[in-house]
């Protein structure tokens, strides 16, 4: 799994990325960790990634 996550927290987390890629146009979108982690923090999501 992801850096070690369990699968609940892997799958949690590669949803929050695939929400922020598709806002945005081009092969060149993907998120940065700290952009995933402030979006699962203010939808009170993982605490612990």
């Amino acid at each position: 799994m992801y850096e070690g996550m369990d699968l609940e927290r892997a799958v949690l987390f590669a949803n929050a990325v695939a929400a922020l890629k598709i806002t945005r146009v081009g092969a060149q979108s993907v998120p940065e960790r700290r952009e995933v982690e402030e979006l699962l923090a203010s939808r009170g999501g993982l605490r612990e990634l």
